[in-house]
C-alpha cells in the first residue's frame, strides 16, 4: 500500500470514528449526559441542572434547573424541549417545543438605582425561532406580593435585540391577557404591541380591555379600550424621558370627555 493510500485510509477511518461519535452523542442518552457533563463545567455557580434524560435528536427533559444570583430565585421542575440540530451551526436555535409544569419566580425588592444599573440594551448571540411553549403552575413573589398563574404559553422570533412576538396567552383566576407585536431592547425600547385583558380578582369589580402601544420612552402612542365594567376610550402619548414621565391621554366616555386627570373639558 503506498502512503497516500495509506494516509487516505487513516483519514476515512478518522472521519468514520468522528461521525460515529457525533451520532452517539446526540442519538443517544449516554452521549448526551456525557456532553452535558463537559458543558456543565463552564456554566455559572449560580445555576444548577438536575437529572438530564432524552437526547439531542429525540428531545431533552430535565428534571429541575435552579438559578440562584442575588435578588433572584428562578426554578423549574420537568422541562422538556425540543429542537433543531442542524440550524445550530448557522447560529440559529429553533425550538419546536418548550414545556415547563412548575416554575417559581423570587425577586428580592432592590432600590430604583439598584435596579436601573442592571438593565440597559443587550443582544442575543444566536437568533431563536419558538414555534410553541407552555409553562404551568407559576408562582411569582416579591416582598409581600405573590400571585398564581396557571398557564402562559408563548411562541415568537427573537433576533439580536428584535422581538417579534407571535402570541403570549396569560391564564390565572385573576388575570387573563393575550398579547402581541414587536419590540427591541434598545434604550428607547421601541415597540407596537396589542394586549387584550381580562382583571377578575376576586372581591372586586371585573374589568376588561384593549390596549394598543406604538412608538419609543421619547413618545408612546396610546389607545386603550375599556369596555367592561363601563365603556370608554382613551388616547394620547405617554413618554418617559430624563427619568420624568409625560403622560397626555384624552378619556371619552359616553357624551363625558375628561383629561387626565379625569375633569370635565
Amino acid at each position: 500500500m503506498t502512503w497516500a493510500r495509506r494516509s487516505g485510509a487513516v483519514a476515512a477511518l478518522l472521519l468514520a470514528l468522528v461521525a460515529v461519535g457525533a451520532l452517539w452523542i446526540a442519538a443517544t442518552e449516554s452521549g448526551t449526559r456525557w456532553l452535558a457533563a463537559r458543558v456543565a463545567d463552564r456554566l455559572p455557580d449560580a445555576l444548577a441542572l438536575g437529572t438530564l434524560h432524552g437526547s439531542l435528536l429525540d428531545g431533552l427533559r430535565l428534571e429541575s434547573i435552579e438559578w440562584n444570583s442575588e435578588g433572584l430565585r428562578l426554578a423549574a421542575n420537568e422541562v422538556e424541549l425540543a429542537f433543531e440540530l442542524l440550524p445550530l451551526a448557522r447560529r440559529q436555535l429553533n425550538i419546536d417545543s418548550l414545556t415547563v409544569e412548575r416554575l417559581q419566580l423570587e425577586i428580592s425588592e432592590t432600590t430604583g438605582s439598584e435596579a436601573q444599573s442592571r438593565g440597559g440594551p443587550f443582544s442575543l448571540p444566536i437568533d431563536i425561532t419558538l414555534r410553541s411553549s407552555s409553562l404551568r403552575n407559576i408562582t411569582f413573589a416579591r416582598g409581600d406580593l405573590q400571585r398564581a398563574i396557571d398557564s402562559i404559553a408563548v411562541s415568537g422570533d427573537f433576533e439580536g435585540n428584535a422581538l417579534q412576538l407571535a402570541g403570549l396567552a396569560v391564564r390565572s383566576d385573576w388575570l387573563d391577557l393575550d398579547l402581541s407585536g414587536t419590540g427591541r431592547i434598545t434604550e428607547h425600547f421601541p415597540l407596537d404591541v396589542t394586549a387584550d385583558w381580562h382583571w377578575k380578582e376576586q372581591d372586586e369589580m371585573p374589568l376588561s380591555g384593549r390596549l394598543q402601544a406604538s412608538g419609543d420612552l421619547t413618545a408612546y402612542t396610546v389607545r386603550h379600550d375599556l369596555d367592561a365594567p363601563l365603556s370608554v376610550t382613551t388616547t394620547g402619548r405617554v413618554a418617559y424621558v430624563d427619568a420624568v414621565l409625560d403622560v397626555d391621554l384624552l378619556n371619552e366616555w359616553a357624551s363625558l370627555r375628561c383629561g387626565w386627570p379625569c375633569r370635565p373639558v
